[in-house]
């Protein structure tokens, strides 16, 4: 009987971790698809900070470089903001966590959920040491919302 309990265990035990496994696989292969979704030059459109619109002058030469899981955000040809990504694309809301590289606030996280719509996504990020949003909302943060430029 014991001998039975115990194989039922070690059974269950390597059950469970084999879909782990390949839950964690599932996860990396979706956080690739949108890493690949995610490059390229996109165009700042909106950004919304505590209920609060940017004027849209004030975005006219805001783009986000994206390549592979490195995040650059540039002001005209001035870099404002870079770092990196991890993706979770499996979440609902997909959720992102950007960790900055920049040297006045290098290893600081922001914690952030994201959508895919068409040519744009919306990203919506709290400030570091704050909750993930969930929802797309400025109330925890920034709500931003980026296009693709497009070549030409």
């Amino acid at each position: 009987m014991k001998g039975r309990v115990f194989a039922g265990l070690v059974i269950g035990v390597v059950l469970g971790w084999a879909s782990l496994l390949a839950a964690d696989d599932a996860r990396e292969e979706a956080a690739k698809k949108d890493l690949k979704a995610f490059a390229g030059k996109w165009k700042n459109t909106f950004v919304e900070r505590d209920g609060k619109k940017a004027p849209a002058e004030e975005l006219v030469n805001v783009f986000v470089t994206h390549e592979g899981n490195k995040v650059t955000v540039r002001v005209g040809d001035k870099v404002v903001v870079q770092g990196t990504i991890e993706l979770d694309p499996t979440k609902k809301p997909k959720t992102v966590d950007f960790t900055s590289t920049a040297p006045d606030n290098k290893g600081q996280i922001y914690l952030g959920i994201y959508e895919f719509t068409g040519d744009s996504y919306r990203l919506c990020l709290a400030d570091p040491g704050k909750k993930r949003p969930t929802e797309f909302s400025s109330k925890l943060g920034a709500l931003i919302v980026y296009t693709r430029e497009m070549e030409k």
